[in-house]
């Protein structure tokens, strides 16, 4: 008899990638960014680095989960404090 059984979810059980794809949309929709593939690449390109700076203990989750979009939203000269609170 198993005791535990683990899951893989992400890429394996879920589709974490088009998960992803849909939630940036909604936000860049509700911020009025134009969704395109260069737009979402430059998030996926923040968002990357940020999760690998977590793995090095170099940010927070909280950080990682927070600066993401400021960084982002920076690019489009937008006031992120208030959209950052509404979106994390």
């Amino acid at each position: 008899m198993y005791k535990h059984i683990l899951f893989d979810l992400d890429n394996t059980l879920l589709d974490f990638n088009a998960g992803e794809r849909e939630g940036i949309m909604a936000v860049f929709e509700s911020e009025g960014i134009v969704f395109n593939e260069l737009n979402f690449k430059q998030y996926q390109d923040i968002n990357k680095r940020l999760w690998l700076e977590l793995e090095q203990g170099k940010v927070s989750k909280d950080e990682v989960l927070t600066t993401r979009f400021k960084e982002f939203f920076e690019l489009f000269d937008l006031n992120v404090d208030a959209r950052v609170e509404m979106i994390v």
